[in-house]
């Protein structure tokens, strides 16, 4: 590799995000596998946080390929478009994930909240994460934008990758296509989160000891989920820093090491939050005798529905006269179970 005073590539930076990335891609399979093989895609809030691994998934699996950029500078011809189309995929895989995040925090804020069932909104959230990431990704490929960024494919810092040269106009988008809009969002969406564990938690202080215990195991279940926006939000400084330093020279070896294990944190981080709400969920709602899944619902007393993902489930009763029954103080459709 080019050693000159002009070569912003990093050869630690590309082989630790390689890594870390290829570590992020087996987690997220992982999570995908363990969706289907629960059956736990017939739930809508599952299928939302499936449909996000499956973002994070496509990241990891595009900075993976990145590695073959080690050669750039010795064919640039040659891995040039290679790395526009990585470019390109790495921005929209990147805003699909986010947006699919955003998307589950209102639907776990609006139900757990404001009582509101937002299931039907799916097909809008599914739309808007197809089509609206590919359409703000192309704005850099209309302006030529894409390129060698430092050791990786997206938005070019400096022309021909030479940190004394900063690419004026692609620096201006890489903060109003993402950095710009993403820390607004996730910003929103941790506050989101954080307001439904104040109101959970505050719950469990104005009812009685039943409703304290269904609050706190509703809280245990949702915890991963709400947590992974903030960590999500956290992860999202350094390479905002990150990108502001290099917008001016070339950053150290230490910042470009922080950045890109940010970058894998975001995906690897999509895929452990999922598998943890699976184990924690499952643990918490399985019955000591037949491991059976308990079904929530606002007035029904506790009842077994079924294996996971049964979407067959016994109609709601009645509330029961008997003032010793169990209840459960959420909407009449879980969060959990459909």
């Amino acid at each position: 590799m080019n050693n000159s005073s002009c070569d912003g590539y990093s050869e630690t930076g590309a082989t630790v995000l390689a890594s870390t990335c290829a570590l992020s891609f087996l987690v997220c399979l992982v999570a995908v596998v363990l969706v289907f093989v629960l059956r736990l895609y017939k739930l809508v809030v599952y299928r939302l946080a499936l449909y996000q691994v499956l973002a994070a998934l496509v990241n990891s699996g595009q900075y993976v390929i990145n590695i073959i950029n080690i050669n750039y500078s010795e064919s640039p011809e040659v891995y040039a478009n290679l790395c526009s189309t990585l470019a390109y995929v790495s921005l929209s895989s990147a805003w699909a994930k986010m947006l699919l995040t955003l998307f589950v925090s209102v639907h776990l804020f609006c139900f757990a909240v404001l009582h509101k069932n937002l299931k039907r909104l799916e097909p809008l959230y599914i739309l808007v994460s197809l089509t609206a990431p590919p359409a703000i990704a192309a704005v850099p490929a209309i302006t030529h934008s894409y390129g060698l960024s430092g050791s990786w494919c997206w938005i070019a810092s400096w022309h021909d990758n030479c940190p004394s040269r900063p690419f004026t106009t692609a620096i201006i988008e890489q903060f109003a296509l993402w950095y710009g809009p993403s820390m607004l969002i996730l910003a929103l969406a941790s506050i989101a989160m954080v307001v439904m564990v104040i109101v959970l938690i505050s719950r469990m202080y104005r009812f009685g000891s039943i409703r304290h215990n269904q609050n706190w195991n509703a809280l245990k279940q949702l915890l991963p989920l709400c947590v992974y926006p903030i960590i999500y939000f956290s992860l999202h400084v350094p390479p905002f820093v990150f990108r502001i330093i290099s917008a001016s020279h070339k950053p150290t070896s230490g910042q470009i090491v922080m950045a890109v294990v940010c970058f894998s944190g975001w995906s690897l981080l999509a895929g452990v939050t999922l598998i943890v709400h699976i184990s924690v969920a499952t643990l918490c709602s399985r019955s000591k005798k037949g491991g059976a899944m308990y079904k929530w619902s606002r007035y029904t007393p506790m009842e077994q529905y079924g294996s996971v993902g049964n979407e067959n489930a016994s109609a709601q009763v009645s509330r029961p006269s008997d003032s010793n029954a169990t209840y459960y103080p959420l909407p009449n459709d879980s969060i959990i179970e459909e």
